[in-house]
């Protein structure tokens, strides 16, 4: 998430100070325009910001597949900038005033998450989908208590695709691990400083071996739980702040105490009007950090570190995905290590050209209001889509852009900036701020409305060419789709034909993800490619949504994609449907997620596949044979055939055209009108045996 800096004005004008116990030409670095009291921020670290931020929104619009790896930039500013300011204050104050810290933090970061996640409740009930809910209402009450981050994990949420299965909230785990940072650092600083009788370099030492713990966690918790585990964990994703905090210690070593700039508050100031332009610089005056530089080899060197860093920066944004192995095997602690680079030009090289190119105003701009564009532009996003405005290309690329712009200029000035200047503290802060926290998450966990029925109508039998009406079903019967794209298309289609609000639909279908379990598939477009992560995940997701939706109704609709080539075992032998081995592997997986589907003893729906001439080695017999075969061995306990492959083909021809209408469209999935038929025939055979029942 993007660091919050908090504004500030120091009392004193500038002077110069030989910095004691510093080398020789240490003083010679220092730039005194840092000391200027109309130049309260660091215009280069706002720049940094907006590079950050600009990373983060390419990735959540899908242009940029590394730039999540702008959220560990904005870690390693976050841990640099609060430790140092800490320690600057102990060494001015001779104590840390952590009451007042956490007031400034509070009022700086909780009203903008507030005013966002009231907003999210408001849309939730009037907009939101079924199958949204149970996360929008879990994250909302999460997010309360800044625990995003560990909801995420346990429920296994992940936010990697837009789509209506997301929540708005999903973005959120970043801020938790940064204020559960803010909260315990402080109290380890304490430790450290008044207990263990640390110096400063210590402190830097004691930051950088527990980065090094956080970072070796992260592959172990990959390997052994998973992606979600490892790139939500706050212990294995706060390395990258911890590395910020060792640079921030070691940088205070360094320096002697300035004794005119005011860095920290002390007890019983924060009220005063002498003390109202006195405010904690979260955005760290040059001087506040020192700028320690020995020669101009010294410095050259810092700033070729710099630009070394930044290319090392991009080439893991361009390549870098969520589901790179690599990402977890030292990906991490690589970016985290580039992006110290970074800062540590801006404190100790600071007329260097990177600096120069970072203070560029636009960057500087977007910086400052980085907060409010991170809170904003994800749940924008996921609301924003095609289906919900009616628009596509750049007419939705304008009405997002537009949208988010506002909500981020309205956040930064009407909620963020007021509140963080204001005088709230103490009693009347934590009031103000923990009433409508208790009674979001009350509404959130406690008072929903009834579900609102999304699906459902009086099926029209579409078979053979005829169409005939049927009136069964009971409103609010649960449905859920699980499967791959072949999914989630029909349940948008079920979402179309819905008239009567018969069902309740929870689509927990996933474009490019079935059930097989192979390690690497292999496809006449893509070539040889591993599975990604998040699609062997699939018994995970669907266990956690099943607790929650309860569905009554299961439908399975996998095999489409699950007819690819693959490698089971990662010895680079690729087998289709037709195979035994397949067969052996494919049988079981099936037999577990229909046990997984019937866990709140829902009736199971099976659904075959249609001739897939698209794909290599492409085996719709034996596939389906394998769908059928698991329909039949589970019927005893509830389990049906949907035969999509009867309504499509027969005889291996399957018509491009019906009644003048497409079939297919480009994608090689249903066309709208067929689609619309499939899901009138999908709700007559529901809708019977909810009869029959």
């Amino acid at each position: 998430m993007p660091v919050a800096p908090v504004s500030a004005e120091l009392t004193n004008r500038p002077q110069r100070h030989q910095l004691s116990g510093a080398p020789p030409g240490f003083g010679r670095a220092l730039n005194a325009g840092a000391f200027d009291t109309r130049a309260p921020r660091v215009a280069a670290l706002d720049g940094l910001r907006g590079v950050a931020i600009v990373a983060v929104v390419a990735f959540h619009a899908g242009v940029l597949p590394g730039g999540f790896l702008g959220v560990d930039l904005f870690f390693v500013l976050s841990g640099f900038l609060i430790t140092g300011i800490l320690l600057r204050e102990q060494q001015q104050t001779g104590s840390l005033a952590l009451r007042q810290f956490w007031s400034r933090r509070a009022r700086r970061l909780i009203p903008a998450v507030l005013t966002l996640v009231g907003v999210v409740q408001i849309w939730a009930r009037m907009r939101a989908v079924q199958e949204q809910l149970p996360v929008v209402n879990g994250q909302s009450a999460a997010a309360m208590v800044y625990g995003s981050n560990w909801f995420n994990i346990v429920f296994d949420v992940g936010y990697w695709n837009v789509g209506p299965g997301n929540s708005p909230l999903n973005h959120l785990w970043s801020l938790a691990i940064e204020e559960q940072f803010y909260v315990l650092f402080p109290l380890v600083l304490v430790v450290a400083l008044v207990r263990w009788k640390m110096r400063p370099r210590g402190v830097a030492w004691l930051a950088l071996v527990l980065a090094i713990v956080s970072f070796g966690l992260t592959p172990l918790l990959f390997v052994k739980i998973g992606a979600n585990r490892a790139y939500f964990g706050t212990d294995t994703r706060v390395g990258a702040i911890l590395i910020g905090a060792a640079l921030a210690a070691w940088l205070t070593a360094r320096t002697a105490a300035i004794p005119n700039l005011a860095i920290g508050l002390t007890k019983n100031t924060e009220n005063t009007e002498n003390t109202k332009n006195f405010v904690l610089n979260a955005t760290y005056q040059s001087a506040a950090i020192g700028l320690p530089a020995v020669s101009a080899r010294f410095l050259a060197a810092v700033s070729m570190t710099a630009w070394a860093s930044v290319l090392v920066m991009f080439v893991l944004w361009g390549l870098m995905t969520t589901a790179s192995p690599g990402l977890y095997r030292g990906g991490f602690a690589l970016h985290a290590v580039a992006s110290l680079g970074i800062v540590a030009a801006i404190a100790m090289a600071p007329s260097g050209g990177l600096v120069r190119a970072l203070q560029w105003r636009p960057l500087v701009w977007l910086g400052e209001r980085s907060y409010s564009l991170y809170l904003w532009h994800w749940p924008l996003i996921v609301v924003l889509t095609p289906a919900t405005t009616g628009l596509q290309g750049p007419m939705l690329f304008g009405m997002v852009a537009l949208a988010i712009s506002i909500a981020t200029l309205v956040s930064y000035e009407l909620v963020e900036h007021p509140i963080r200047n204001s005088n709230l503290h103490g009693l009347k802060l934590v009031t103000s701020l923990s009433v409508p926290a208790v009674v979001i998450a009350g509404s959130a966990m406690f008072f929903q409305p009834p579900p609102r029925p999304q699906l459902g109508t009086d099926a029209l039998v579409t078979h053979a060419g005829t169409d005939a009406l049927v009136a069964h079903g009971r409103a609010g019967t649960r449905v859920m789709l699980v499967g791959d794209s072949w999914a989630v298309k029909l349940g948008v289609a079920l979402e179309a034909v819905d008239s009567a609000h018969h069902l309740s639909i929870l689509n927990m279908g996933k474009g490019g993800c079935g059930i097989a379990d192979g390690k690497r598939q292999r496809t006449p477009g893509k070539g040889e490619f591993d599975t990604d992560y998040d699609c062997l995940q699939w018994h995970r997701t669907w266990r956690s949504m099943i607790g929650a939706f309860r569905p009554e109704i299961a439908i399975l609709s996998v095999g489409n994609w699950d007819q690819t080539q693959q490698d089971f075992d990662g010895t680079d032998e690729f087998v289709g449907a037709c195979s035994a081995l397949f067969a052996e592997r494919y049988s079981r997986q099936l037999d577990t997620a229909i046990a997984l589907l019937r866990e709140q003893n829902a009736r199971v729906f099976v659904m075959t596949v249609r001739d897939n001439d698209a794909r290599d080695g492409s085996g719709p017999d034996c596939m389906n044979a394998l769908l059928r075969g698991a329909a039949t061995r589970h019927a005893p306990r509830g389990v049906l055939l949907l035969d999509l492959y009867e309504q499509l083909c027969t005889n291996h021809r399957c018509p491009e055209l019906l009644n003048g209408d497409a079939v297919y469209d480009a994608t090689g999935h249903l066309a709208p009108a067929a689609q619309r038929r499939i899901a009138k025939w999908v709700l007559n055979s529901v809708n019977a045996t909810l009869s029959a029942r």
